[in-house]
């Protein structure tokens, strides 16, 4: 990259991220902020319809009953500010936790650093290995057998 202009390999390397992010977070976050303000219907599922056509003109149906019932019971305030200090007192400790291992990985001599990613990637690689091979250890060595014991058709 010379000076502050992107070359098309840049910004293809910065839009999958991005899209992968914007499709996996920003849209499920969306529909939660939408569903948090719609109306309980007695219909399957509960939710009524956030728009509606009423006498020829577009109205919505937003409610902020939730957030009221929220901030109205006590039990309901305690877990939601318990949830809030749980999740601050995780990124701290991440964030404690994390940085001096990136900065220590940034700053050392170019003949360790790949050793040091590698130590730090290990227990990920670990914890998904252990997974593989319970799925094998379920699945067996005939996973067409395996569908038929599920199903509780065997």
């Amino acid at each position: 990259m010379t000076g502050s202009r992107l070359t098309a390999v840049d910004r293809a390397t910065i839009a999958v991220p991005l899209a992968w992010m914007l499709a996996l977070l920003a849209v499920p976050l969306v529909f939660v902020a939408l569903l948090s303000v719609h109306g309980v219907a007695d219909a399957i599922p509960p939710i009524a319809p956030l728009f509606g056509r009423t006498d020829g003109h577009w109205t919505l149906h937003a409610t902020l009953r939730a957030f009221s019932l929220m901030a109205g019971d006590v039990l309901y305030r305690a877990a939601f500010v318990s949830a809030l200090i749980n999740a601050a007192l995780t990124m701290i400790g991440c964030v404690a936790i994390g940085f001096p291992i990136a900065l220590a990985i940034a700053q050392a001599p170019r003949s360790r650093r790949n050793g040091y990613l590698f130590l730090a990637v290990l227990p990920f690689w670990t914890s998904f290995l252990l997974r593989a091979y319970a799925w094998i250890g379920l699945i067996g060595t005939r996973p067409d057998q395996c569908r038929l014991d599920v199903a509780g058709l065997d």
